[in-house]
């Protein structure tokens, strides 16, 4: 099966909106998007875009986007709308975008608070072209009222700049070869506690070394996994030590706005410090140089090729006592899981339909085909008696005693569509 949009994570969406948004300006207008921006008493808009003549800006774009299904809370086309409007009172833009795809792909765009655009799409590649190709080009807007240095003072605004900060990375790293996942919705970590229930925990940023696709991303584990925080932070580290233990990547850090600067630490997995540099801000993006250097830089600390190289199939065949797929990175949990409701990991949807009905056309078997995908496995033991299980040709075939096993098919998604038995 396919993943599915609706279980990737309104972060990773809003900023790769900003990466579009940025590089079609790019040489066509001076531009400044600002992800999360604050909007007074309202909260945080998803991301605004302003354009600049000089040394005043003018608000072009708002946007508000929900893909997230909540938890209970019923999302009604009408909601996310009025949202959107919330936040447009309180920033006056040409244009207010909402992007609705909780249950179907609405796009309505109002201009000075008149309707000019309200679609519903097939497909989220529809609406994402339409608005780029057919919208994004007649966009204009003759107001430039606001000084470009309070723009700049939003952007470093907590916890608006560890967003844009993000957005950057994702954006530079993607353009040049690298996958950069914000918000890559994995699986914690077993806590040292009996009754451990699994979570969903979603690392700022997780950076791949080949390209975005998953089927190569799939068996492959992590080059980086990044924390993002708009100023120093001690929690920072242990933090990204908790997406360290969840996805297994080569190298784990943390990234600080210090001001005009960043500063970017990387360790390796058994926390020595590899890298420590001070980057200059641009105005206000980052150099492509600089955040591409960083990457480089990890070479000299993993021989004998300058970036991980995604291995061939290995899959699971025989007999693996529980410590060491946990070792490869399998979780446990003694929670005791309930397959007739809807999550069965918070956080995480369960493919299944109501009252935990399988699909007759969906293959549900766990196949771990190479060690990366533990990552993604929760076994949940309740009584502690799981002691070993069995595969063959990576197929999950059985284990000592009647077990309940959810794997998460695809990197990041949120999606749990494999279940055994």
């Amino acid at each position: 099966m396919k993943r599915l949009l609706h279980y990737v994570s309104e972060g990773e969406i809003r900023d790769y909106w900003y990466a579009e948004l940025t590089n079609y300006f790019s040489g066509r207008a001076d531009s400044i998007s600002i992800p999360e921006m604050w909007v007074g008493g309202r909260g945080r808009a998803d991301l605004v875009t302003y354009v600049c003549w000089g040394e005043l800006c003018g608000p072009l774009f708002l946007f508000e986007f929900k893909s997230e299904l909540g938890s209970g809370r019923r999302i009604t086309h009408s909601k996310v709308r009025n949202q959107a409007l919330r936040y447009s009172a309180a920033v006056d833009p040409e244009y207010t975008v909402s992007v609705d795809l909780t249950s179907s792909m609405y796009l309505t765009v109002y201009q000075r608070g008149v309707v000019v655009e309200d679609r519903l799409f097939h497909s989220y590649a529809g609406l994402f072209n339409y608005f780029f190709s057919v919208f994004l080009p007649s966009a204009r807007t003759s107001r430039f009222t606001v000084p470009r240095e309070n723009v700049i003072g939003e952007v470093l605004r907590p916890p608006t700049y560890e967003r844009f900060l993000r957005a950057e990375f994702a954006r530079i790293l993607n353009g040049s070869g690298l996958c950069a996942i914000p918000e890559c919705s994995s699986v914690s970590a077993p806590a040292y506690r009996r009754d451990f229930i699994p979570v969903i925990v979603k690392p700022d940023l997780v950076i791949y070394g080949v390209k975005c696709c998953y089927e190569r991303q799939d068996c492959d584990y992590p080059l980086l996994v990044l924390e993002f925080k708009s100023q120093y932070d001690l929690r920072a580290v242990s933090q990204a030590e908790n997406y360290r233990d969840s996805l297994l990547p080569h190298f784990y850090g943390t990234v600080y706005g210090m001001g005009k600067s960043v500063e970017v630490e990387v360790r390796d997995r058994e926390g020595a410090i590899l890298m420590k540099r001070v980057i200059p801000m641009g105005d206000p993006h980052l150099r492509e140089g600089d955040v591409v250097g960083l990457i480089r830089g990890l070479s000299l600390h993993y021989p004998p090729s300058s970036l991980p190289q995604v291995p061939p199939l290995t899959p699971l065949n025989g007999r693996y006592d529980i410590g060491s797929l946990v070792e490869m990175g399998a979780k446990v949990s003694r929670f005791k899981p309930d397959l007739s409701t809807r999550y069965l990991i918070p956080g995480f949807s369960v493919f299944l339909d109501r009252d935990g009905v399988r699909y007759p056309d969906h293959d549900y078997s766990i196949v771990v085909d190479c060690p990366a995908k533990l990552t993604r496995l929760v076994l949940f033991d309740p009584d502690r008696s799981l002691e070993w299980c069995e595969f063959s040709k990576g197929e999950l075939i059985r284990c000592n005693r009647d077990v309940i096993v959810a794997m998460i098919s695809e990197p990041c998604s949120r999606l749990i569509d494999k279940l055994y038995p």
